[in-house]
C-alpha cells in the first residue's frame, strides 16, 4: 500500500473517534495557548525597568552616589516639589511642578517631546490631566477646542500669592517665564515636570532652600525590588513602590494564567480518557476489518498502523484548531 493511500484511509477513519474528545482537545490547546501567550506578555512587562520611591531624612550628593552604586539600580533623581499657578495665555490652573533630572525623565508623550538635562530654559512637560484642567478668567473649565496653542502662547509660573507669612508681599505674586515642550499621558491629577536644576533656581528665587521631597530610583525590573529595597535600607533609605496597582494586576493575572493552565490539563486528560474508551470499544469492529483486509492481500499489521495514524491526525487537527483560536484571541 502506498503511503498516501494509508494517509487517506487514516484521514477518513478519524471521524470514528467522535466529537467529544475533539472538543476537549480543542479546549486544552486553546487554554495552553492563552496561558502561554499571556504569561509571556506578563513576564515581558515584569522585565521592564521598575521605579521605587525613596524617602530620606537628609540628602547629599554622597547619598545619591551610594544609591546609584547599589546593584540593580539604573538611575536616581531627587524630586523637588513646587505648588504653583500655571498660566498659558489667558488660561490658568493650580498645578504641582516636580523638578527631576532631565536624563531620568521617561514618559509616554501625547504631543511634543521631553526636555534633556542640558536645557537652560524653564522647559515644562505637563500631563494630559493638566492640559484638560485649564480655566478661563471666569473660572470655567476651558473646552478642548478652545485651549490655546501651547507652542505659541506665553507661559508663566506664578507663586499665586500663597507664600509664607515671612515672605515679602512683592514675592507672593512673583511670576517666572517658562515654555511647554510636550504633553505626556501619565498621571490622573494635573502635574508638570521641569529639570531639577531649574527647579532649584526657582525655589531659591522664592526665598526657599531647595530640599528634595523624595528620591525616585529606577531599577532593572520588578523582580529586583526586594534585593534593592534591602540594600537601600542598609543605607538608611526606605523604599516603596510607585505603582502598586501594577503589582496587584500582575498577581491577579498570574493566578488567572495558573487557573487556565490547570483547566487545560483537565481538558487534556478528559480527551485522553475519551479517546482510550473510544478505541477500546471499537477494537472488536476494527479487528474484523483488519482480518478482512488481510484476507484480500493487505500486509499484516498495516491496518493497525493506519489506526494509530488516524488517532494522531485526530489529535493534531483538533489541537491545531485550538491553537489557532487561541492566537486569534491573544
Amino acid at each position: 500500500m502506498r503511503w498516501y493511500d494509508a494517509l487517506a484511509m487514516a484521514w477518513k477513519g478519524r471521524g470514528r473517534l467522535g466529537l467529544s474528545a475533539g472538543l476537549f482537545l480543542l479546549g486544552s490547546a486553546l487554554g495552553v495557548t492563552l496561558a502561554g501567550g499571556r504569561t509571556m506578555a506578563l513576564e515581558k512587562e515584569k522585565s521592564q525597568p521598575w521605579e521605587l520611591q525613596v524617602s530620606v531624612e537628609e540628602f547629599s550628593e554622597e547619598d545619591l552616589a551610594a544609591i546609584c552604586a547599589v546593584e540593580g539600580v539604573i538611575d536616581v533623581t531627587p524630586v523637588y516639589e513646587i505648588p504653583l499657578e500655571l498660566a498659558v495665555g489667558a488660561c490658568t490652573q493650580e498645578i504641582t511642578v516636580y523638578g527631576v533630572r532631565g536624563e531620568y525623565l521617561q514618559k509616554n508623550m501625547l504631543d511634543g517631546e521631553l526636555f534633556s538635562g542640558e536645557d537652560t530654559a524653564s522647559y515644562l512637560v505637563i500631563n494630559r490631566a493638566a492640559w484638560m484642567a485649564f480655566r478661563d478668567t471666569t473660572g470655567q473649565t476651558v473646552a478642548a477646542d478652545a485651549l490655546p496653542d501651547w507652542r505659541q502662547s506665553a507661559v508663566w509660573l506664578r507663586n499665586g500669592g500663597s507664600g509664607d507669612e515671612e515672605e515679602g508681599e512683592a514675592d507672593k505674586g512673583a511670576q517666572f517665564p517658562a515654555r511647554i515642550c510636550g504633553i505626556c499621558l501619565e498621571g490622573e491629577t494635573p502635574e508638570a515636570y521641569m529639570d531639577a536644576e531649574r527647579a532649584k533656581q526657582l525655589l531659591r528665587s522664592r526665598g526657599e532652600t531647595p530640599t528634595p521631597s523624595r528620591l525616585l530610583v529606577r531599577i532593572t525590573d520588578a523582580g529586583t525590588q526586594e534585593a534593592v529595597s534591602e540594600a537601600l535600607a542598609g543605607l538608611g533609605a526606605m523604599a516603596e513602590n510607585t505603582d502598586e496597582e501594577s503589582m496587584i494586576s500582575w498577581r491577579q493575572r498570574g493566578m488567572e494564567n495558573g487557573y487556565t493552565a490547570v483547566l487545560s490539563l483537565v481538558c487534556f486528560l478528559a480527551a485522553v480518557s475519551l479517546l482510550h474508551l473510544r478505541v477500546s470499544y471499537g477494537r472488536a469492529g476494527w479487528q474484523r476489518e483488519n482480518e478482512a483486509l488481510e484476507a484480500v492481500g493487505m500486509a499484516k499489521g498495516v491496518y493497525a498502523h493506519i489506526g494509530r495514524l488516524s488517532v494522531g491526525l485526530y489529535v493534531v487537527v483538533w489541537a491545531a484548531a485550538g491553537v489557532c483560536a487561541g492566537l486569534l484571541v491573544l
